[in-house]
Order: structure tokens, then C-alpha cells, then sequence
């Protein structure tokens, strides 16, 4: 009895593992796909701002909306400390740092809503309002990010 006792708690502990590890595949997959959805709106936004695109105020609008709503539930998707997986670029900073990635998190958030605001009021009032979420961006990765290659 007691090696069918010792071979389902293996099993156990197994499943409890690979669900441990599916749980952090799954923040990590959608950590990638909010910041690919982020960086795709700022490729539009820093276009428009750097005179590439024409000025659109719906298309500046919208990208400010997609930072806005991809910011917003970011941070929830920071659980257990994962920096270590080679599939991530959050550094270990951001669990040691909690509050301060999530007050970054809400910063940005401020910025995307100003820039959604000052989207109708033309590029130049844009463009600055851009300008704020960028450099959120920048000093965020500078702070937060490691690249692994």
C-alpha cells in the first residue's frame, strides 16, 4: 500500500508543479502580448509624432486607448517572481519593487489618458502628451527590464 500511497503523491506533486508552471507560462504570454499590443500603438503614436504619418486625432486617440487599457491590468500579471525564465525580460527588480512598478504602471496610465484627452486639441498638444508616455515607457524598461537575448 504503501508504494501506490508514495506513487500518488509523486503524481500529485507533479500535476501541483506543471500547474504551478502553466500558471506563470500564462502571465508571461500575456505580459508579451499587452506589451506587443503597446509597442504596436506606439510605433502608430511615435509616426504621427515624429511627422512620418499624417496626424489622425482618431488613430492618436485609439493608440492612447490601447497603452490605457493594456496598462491598466498589467501589473496582475506579475505573480510569483519569474525572472528567471528565459522567456521573460522582467527583471527581478519588479517583485522587489512592487509598489514602485505598480505606481509606474499608474503613471503611464495617467499619461495615456491625457494624450487620449489632448488627441482632439491637435498634434502639437499631441505630441507632448505623447512625449510623457514614451518617457514612462523608457524609464520603466530602463528601471524594471532586462533583455535577455
Amino acid at each position: 500500500m504503501k508504494p501506490l500511497r508514495t506513487a500518488l503523491m509523486a503524481g500529485a506533486l507533479t500535476m501541483v508543479a506543471a500547474t504551478s508552471a502553466l500558471a506563470i507560462s500564462e502571465d508571461i504570454k500575456t505580459r508579451q502580448s499587452l506589451m506587443q499590443s503597446m509597442r504596436d500603438a506606439a510605433k502608430v503614436a511615435g509616426a504621427m509624432a515624429k511627422g512620418k504619418m499624417d496626424y489622425d486625432p482618431a488613430r492618436a486617440q485609439l493608440a492612447m486607448n490601447v497603452f490605457y487599457a493594456a496598462i491598466t491590468g498589467f501589473p496582475q500579471f506579475f505573480g510569483d517572481d519569474d525572472s528567471a525564465d528565459p522567456d521573460t525580460e522582467a527583471g527581478p527588480k519588479i517583485w522587489q519593487d512592487m509598489d514602485g512598478f505598480k505606481a509606474k504602471a499608474m503613471g503611464m496610465r495617467a499619461d495615456a489618458a491625457s494624450a487620449i484627452k489632448t488627441a482632439d486639441d491637435g498634434f502639437d498638444e499631441f505630441k507632448a502628451a505623447f512625449g510623457s508616455v514614451a518617457e514612462n515607457c523608457k524609464s520603466c524598461h530602463d528601471a524594471y527590464r532586462v533583455e535577455k537575448k
